[in-house]
């Protein structure tokens, strides 16, 4: 199973904001429990999903700055992935 990339604020703009293909960014934390659990799932749909969606890690403890950049999120009405939306 292929490991998702993270990504920091020095190559965020380049890997995830400049990319032709759609990026998931899991904003995650070593602490949060809620992230351990979503973590072989999202594992899963990285290697399903690899040529059609960009999948990354960014661990807002050590880039807490990122979880402003953008608010694509506040937009998003859920992504289909072959009948799984998220």
């Amino acid at each position: 199973m292929a490991s998702i990339e993270s990504v920091k604020k020095d190559d965020f703009e380049e890997k995830i904001l400049k990319s032709t293909k759609p990026s998931l960014v899991d904003f995650w934390a070593e602490w949060c429990m809620p992230c351990k659990k979503i973590e072989p799932l999202l594992d899963q749909l990285s290697e399903e999903f690899k040529d059609k969606i960009n999948f990354f890690k960014v661990n807002v403890d050590e880039n807490p700055c990122l979880l402003y950049t953008s608010d694509a999120a506040d937009e998003l009405d859920g992504v289909d992935l072959g009948g799984r939306r998220i």
